[in-house]
């Protein structure tokens, strides 16, 4: 097993220490590792944020739409440093995001509705709607606090002083990436906020897990990637009607808490998420596996390895 954290083998030499009472148990004491099919999986400690086990973990793939994980943190942490209340900013739905394809959150052209929704209708039911509109809204900010803005100035419509912003969702995106350097993911680069086939959007095991360690760490992602239900009342034209979403992520019903699926032709099906055990809090993350439903098993296996030998000694 190809292990490439710095003090992994101090981990290890403890381990040892505690199940056999020396740092070089007998060969056939070796800890033998599950048999899965997602062809490159990580574990981190959440607490620590230290690598505990991989395979292939810096393989470079497409993680399809895992990506929204990345499209909510952010958002949240632009929030955060805007001081926004979610829950009382309203977001408008365009025509070009009600068109994006793949799984959807069921938004209409002229929809309005809270960030907070918003960002239920990303996390929940993986709307690829969700995560454009939030882009688009999100981008014309962004545009405003960019060198591009000065020097495009003239853009301006001298009739009615209206700023037009061409896909102001390109902005939103480099602002992903401008995060992943930020966060030290060094594999991961980003050509749209939703994870739709591109086989330049891609990432690693590794960096999606580390990702999540610091997404996690939001109380307000944390909160929405463990909902399993959600509802929400949006207005058009002056008419209502209620959505309601449920989690893809099956294994809520398990003991996890979160994060993120992810299934697209090329990426595979793909799962990251976030366990709590007795004595531990683990990131786990599953690429490219065999199947959508072997994606929940390979997951409960590794877990169930994981706090083995890790917590039983």
């Amino acid at each position: 097993m190809n292990q490439q954290y710095d003090d992994w083998p101090q981990w290890w030499n403890e381990v040892r220490r505690q199940k056999f009472g020396s740092e070089t148990p007998p060969r056939r004491y070796e800890i033998t590792v599950p048999s899965i099919t997602a062809h490159t999986w990580v574990i981190l400690d959440s607490q620590t944020g230290r690598l505990i086990w991989g395979k292939n973990e810096h393989s470079n793939r497409e993680i399809a739409s895992i990506t929204k994980t990345m499209t909510a943190y952010v958002t949240i942490k632009i929030c955060e440093q805007l001081k926004i209340d979610p829950t009382q900013v309203t977001v408008s739905v365009s025509e070009y995001a009600t068109q994006i394809g793949g799984t959807s959150s069921n938004l209409q052209e002229g929809d309005s509705l809270t960030l907070l929704d918003l960002l239920h209708g990303l996390m929940l039911p993986s709307g690829n709607d969700s995560a454009q509109a939030i882009a688009e809204n999100f981008g014309v900010y962004l545009y405003f606090q960019s060198k591009y803005f000065q020097q495009k100035i003239d853009s301006i419509d001298n009739d009615n002083n209206t700023i037009h912003v061409n896909n102001p969702a390109q902005y939103f995106v480099a602002e992903m990436n401008t995060t992943a350097q930020k966060l030290g993911l060094s594999n991961t680069y980003f050509t749209n906020p939703h994870g739709l086939a591109n086989r330049l959007n891609r990432s690693t095991a590794y960096d999606v897990a580390k990702l999540c360690y610091y997404a996690m760490k939001l109380p307000l992602f944390a909160q929405i990637v463990r909902t399993k239900e959600y509802s929400c009342t949006v207005t058009n034209l002056g008419q209502t009607r209620v959505l309601k979403w449920e989690n893809t992520n099956k294994l809520l019903e398990q003991g996890f808490s979160g994060i993120k699926t992810g299934v697209t032709n090329d990426a595979g099906p793909c799962l990251a998420s976030h366990f709590i055990s007795r004595k531990h809090s683990y990131i786990l993350v599953v690429l490219n596996c065999n199947s959508k439903e072997q994606r929940w098993i390979d997951s409960c296996r590794l877990i169930d390895w994981v706090t083995d030998i890790y917590e039983k000694q």
